[in-house]
């Protein structure tokens, strides 16, 4: 299985940091790790069989199998558009945090997770999308 962790353009060192720390028991699960971190001062040493990158758009979704992101609209949408197993987790240091309002929404087609349950939660067994989203039928708001 391969794991896409982004966080957009903004930072979220918390989050970066967490799964850093945890690899390797990300690694046991995952054969290939991407991430994307964001505007960060954070250095990161080179980590065999993963990508960490400051910014790229277009992502590269299509080609994982589980999506870590931040509570970011357009992510969040391309992951359930490309029906995968998407896990998401808002940033609360956010200035004027609207990303809260989205995921709670999206909460049938989502995994919400925190900070505390993040590794946990990724490295369970059953990683299935929770409902496909089938833009052109369903009303999501």
């Amino acid at each position: 299985m391969k794991l896409l962790v982004t966080v957009g353009s903004t930072s979220f060192d918390l989050l970066i940091k967490k799964i850093v720390e945890n690899i390797h028991i990300l690694q046991k699960k995952f054969t290939k790790i991407f991430i994307q971190t964001g505007e960060t001062n954070e250095k990161f040493n080179k980590i065999e069989n993963v990508t960490i990158i400051n910014y790229k758009y277009p992502l590269p979704i299509d080609i994982y199998d589980v999506i870590l992101t931040h509570g970011g609209t357009g992510t969040i949408l391309e992951s359930l558009f490309a029906n995968k197993s998407t896990f998401v987790i808002i940033n609360e240091n956010l200035k004027h945090n609207h990303q809260s309002d989205f995921v709670k929404r999206m909460e049938v087609y989502i995994h919400i997770v925190s900070l505390q349950n993040v590794i946990e939660m990724l490295i369970q067994d059953n990683l299935v999308p929770k409902k496909k989203l089938l833009p052109s039928k369903e009303i999501l708001f």
